[in-house]
């Protein structure tokens, strides 16, 4: 049995925002210090580019278009931590997502699970996000628009941002989230067995707080305007302003890792990834699920003894996420995951994206430097729009090689079709159907499965409005 194993996800994290990544700014310089220690794979994508699809890769295994429905079926195949579990490992699981909580069943294995309930009504005081939310929802949309909205506005954001440079963040739990992993380590170490803990951070995801002291660590002008609540206009690259407060809270949520990786006793191996980037506006609105390298293309990191200090080129994806960690812990890998031991990919491989949403089905197939882009209606019917670029040549994927490589396009349209057709075979089916902004989450149980509680738990709907998903 190897050594307990720390795995750390970054909601929204772009590979190429962080410094080890070739990014010019000091964004990350915890994560880089990571990377030197350990191997950086420089091709790492997520299966399904979005919260709701990536981790059910990192956590299940399996290609999200496999499962479904939202988040984990209840039952069906393992999950990382189920497995670890069998193992002999105490597992424990803190995240601040309501899409990666225990109403979508990533409970499952842990031990000791801690979600964004634990931060819902804790005390009789108002706290400075409820604060924050009252002022937005309730005296905001009764003041109309004009120079008396504008005025009072900018009053809320200067008392925001005054409030968040001290150290606070309106809308983001990470540091208690930090406070409750490193608490119940420290318990697990007291035992003879191994842990397994998973610690989810949100602070690179917006509403985007205000930190001075990293704002000045990026050289950003003082009197360069802060934004929370990104809007952007598709097609046209990001504002500067934009993406300075995305580089500001990466670097926050660089500090949590730091401050875990510090703090965190004995000497684990440690997995470090996103379970997407982000959209900032260049192909799609801002924050939108794609597979456009802007949401696939992630950091990934492994710092094991049996991981050297090195870059790897092979072409991975979060599906062999679970299945590394669980070689890692000599454990038996279960058949009906998808994905591969990192330590087995090489550049040569080919790598499945694929979400379904209210819109439909969105796929891609890379095998570097090509990458095949299509979109459907659904599994059964053929792609409406296809798109092929070399995102080497062309990283910002805007020229459609289709016509120019037709014996490209046309190798990895037949991997597609090859792709589609197993998963459509071999689907699990989650007890809670498709999601949407427009959607009530208590409608979202399929109507087949009496045994699953449709009442939506208190303040789900409300922190997905804080986040703005709602």
């Amino acid at each position: 049995m190897t050594d307990s194993i720390l795995l750390i996800t970054v909601d929204c994290l772009r590979a190429d925002h962080v410094g080890g990544y070739g990014y010019a700014r000091d964004t990350t310089p915890n994560i880089d210090a990571l990377i030197q220690r350990g191997t950086r794979f420089q091709h790492a994508y997520s299966n399904g580019p979005g919260t709701r699809f990536g981790f059910k890769s990192i956590h299940g295994g399996t290609y999200p278009l496999r499962i479904s429905g939202a988040g984990l079926p209840r039952h069906a195949s393992k999950t990382i931590a189920e497995v670890l579990r069998e193992q002999g490992y105490q597992t424990g699981g803190f995240s601040d997502n309501p899409f990666v909580s225990s109403y979508f069943n990533y409970n499952r294995g842990f031990d000791y699970f801690i979600d964004y309930e634990n931060w819902i009504g804790d005390s009789s005081d108002m706290k400075l996000k409820d604060i924050n939310r009252f002022i937005r929802q309730q005296v905001g949309p009764t003041i109309p628009k004009g120079r008396i909205y504008d005025i009072l506005k900018a009053g809320y954001d200067s008392i925001l941002k005054y409030i968040e440079s001290t150290g606070a963040n309106a809308n983001s739990n990470d540091e208690a989230v930090v406070d409750q992993a490193l608490n119940w380590i420290a318990e697990a170490n007291d035992s003879d067995k191994p842990y397994f803990a998973w610690v989810h951070l949100m602070d690179a995801h917006h509403p985007y707080g205000y930190f001075p002291e990293h704002r000045h660590a990026l050289n950003i002008p003082t009197d360069r305007e802060h934004i929370r609540m990104p809007s952007v206009d598709p097609g046209n690259p990001p504002s500067e302003i934009l993406v300075d407060a995305y580089d500001t809270n990466i670097r926050n949520a660089d500090a949590h890792v730091g401050r875990l990786l510090r703090e965190v006793e004995g000497d684990p191996t440690v997995v470090l990834t996103a379970d997407h980037g982000e959209e900032l506006g260049l192909h799609n609105r801002f924050h939108k699920e794609s597979v456009y390298q802007s949401m696939a293309h992630i950091p990934l990191v492994v710092d094991a003894p049996q991981f050297d200090a090195s870059e790897s080129d092979a072409t991975v994806s979060l599906i062999d996420v679970p299945t590394t960690i669980a070689r890692l812990a000599d454990a038996n890998v279960p058949e009906s995951w998808d994905g591969t031991d990192v330590r087995d990919r090489t550049n040569e491989n080919t790598v499945f994206l694929g979400f379904e949403n209210s819109e439909g089905i969105s796929t891609a197939v890379i095998h570097c430097p090509w990458k095949y882009m299509c979109q459907q209606d659904l599994l059964t019917t053929s792609p409406e729009t296809e798109l092929l670029f070399d995102f080497i040549s062309d990283p910002v994927e805007s020229q459609n090689e289709i016509e120019t490589a037709e014996g490209v396009y046309q190798k990895l349209q037949d991997k597609y079709q090859n792709y589609i057709n197993e998963i459509k075979g071999n689907r699990l089916e989650a007890e809670r159907d498709l999601w949407d902004p427009s959607k009530d989450l208590s409608k979202t149980v399929q109507e087949s499965d009496n045994d699953v509680p449709s009442e939506t738990p208190e303040g789900i709907d409300q922190r997905l409005e804080d986040l703005g998903y709602k």
